[in-house]
This record gives structure tokens, sequence and C-alpha cells, in this order.
């Protein structure tokens, strides 16, 4: 498992297993599970052992939630109601991970080869016209920077770093405005404008924490919970309840789930 995503216009979780190529979808109401199965796999080498590759990106638009797959780099857009494929896309490089972009109405997926290809969101096909504008550094080490999730209105970036998560300030030039740390094992981060909360999971030091941003980007850690070694990659719900995916560690069979804070 990867990475997960939540539609809170439907209030469900979307889980893809990139091992047995299936996406769960769960409604976080009444935790009932519906399975979508038949998305391809394939068996590769990754240091010296044996993995099986599949849907692994996931990214919900309106009534829409797009699905990268390993196994034939494609881009499938499934049917939040009636769970059914509605086309797919194909692109130059296996995807990792999977970003609906609103405003230009387009799916960014990201190969793990620094880069990224950008998607027509309606028909799939890719857009070659873009160029960068701008390249900000991080301060994350030699492993370089994970996810990143937008605060747009208040202009702030958060990125996911191996072991802690940092803001920029993406309003002027990328300058850094505060970091905290996090604990080993970060991969992806969930981040509340609403709230103005961050949740990073730490799959090594098997622990959540929860962080807030105040109005000048500065990250204050309000707590950390212990999850379970393997727990990663957070969602959170309308509720505040967060659900984090497992990686290889642990050997975990399903989501962590962490109850909201008592107010």
């Amino acid at each position: 498992m990867d990475y997960i995503a939540y539609d809170p216009h439907t209030g469900s979780v979307w889980v893809p297993a990139i091992n047995i190529g299936s996406v769960y979808v769960v409604d976080t109401s009444n935790d009932n599970v519906r399975e979508i199965s038949g998305f391809p796999t394939n068996e590769v080498e990754l240091g010296g052992r044996k993995r099986t590759q599949g849907p692994s990106g996931v990214s919900v638009s309106d009534g829409v939630v797009y699905i990268g797959d390993r196994a034939d780099s494609s881009v499938c857009a499934i049917d939040v109601k009636t769970l059914d494929r509605k086309n797919c896309g194909h692109i130059d490089s296996t995807p990792d991970g999977v970003v609906y972009v609103a405003p230009t109405k387009e799916v960014w997926a990201a190969p793990r080869d620094n880069s990224v290809r950008i998607l027509d969101a309606q028909s799939l096909v890719q857009n070659t016209s873009h160029k960068t504008l701008a390249k900000w550094p991080s301060s994350c080490g030699e492993d370089g920077p994970h996810c990143i999730s937008l605060d747009e209105d208040a202009g702030r970036l958060f990125v996911a770093c191996s072991t802690s998560a940092e803001v920029l300030d993406a309003a002027h030039n990328g300058e850094k405005l505060s970091s905290i740390d996090t604990g080993n094992g970060v991969d992806d981060l969930a981040y509340s404008p609403a709230t103005h909360m961050l949740y990073v999971g730490a799959a090594r030091d098997a622990k959540l924490t929860l962080a807030r941003a105040d109005s000048a980007g500065k990250l204050s850690v309000v707590t950390q919970v212990p999850t379970h070694e393997g727990a990663r990659n957070s969602v959170v719900t309308k509720d505040g309840t967060v659900y984090l995916a497992h990686s290889s560690l642990g050997q975990l069979a399903g989501l962590t789930v962490v109850s909201p804070l008592q107010k």
C-alpha cells in the first residue's frame, strides 16, 4: 500500500492495493468496504527482492477519482458513484503519485525520475506544452523532498521530507518559513486549510505528528501519538479522524485509524 485519498463529498477513503491489483473504497460512516478489481499488475526486482506492482497513486476530483498504475503506466478515471472505469491514459514512465489540479483541470503524474507528466483530466491525453517557471531548494537532505501539499489561499507549500516537514513561501520565492521534526519514515503528508493542521505519519518511528501552522507559516507541534511500524501517508476526514496507509514495514494488514483530538 502506498498512497490513499479522502473524498469529502462521499466521506470515502480510497485505498489502492498495489500488490493485488485492486482499489478499495472505505465508507468512513460505517466502515463498509467496496472493491474495484482488475487493475494490471506485474513483478519487478528491486534491491534483490521480487515485488508486485500495480495501482498505487490516487487523487480525488469532483465525481471522479484518478488511479495511477505502475504495472502498465496508466492513469484511469473512476466514477465515484458507480465505481466504473470511465477512461484511461498512458504515460511514457511508471507513475508513482498522481494529483488532480482543479484550476487547470489536469492530472499530474510523478514518476520516480524527477519529472512530471501532465494529462488533460477529461481525455487523459498527455500535455507537453508546460515549462518550468522556478526551482525552489528544500532542506530535506540527500533523500530529497517526497510529497507536497498546498494551501492556495495562504500561499504556503508543505513539503514532506524523510524525517521532517517544512513550509515554503509559495506566494513569493519559495523561501523556507519553518520546519518540524516528525520521526523517520515520512513519505506523504496531509494538510487541512480549514483548521491549519498538518498530519505526518513516520513509518519507521511508528508515530503520527499533528502540527499547526500560524499565519506566518510557522509550524508548532500539537501532539505526537504512537501508531504502528509501517503506518504512513495520512488522510484526515471531516471529523478529524486520521487514516494511515502502510508500507512494507510492520506487516500491517489494513489501514491504521487514529481518533480525533478531544477538545
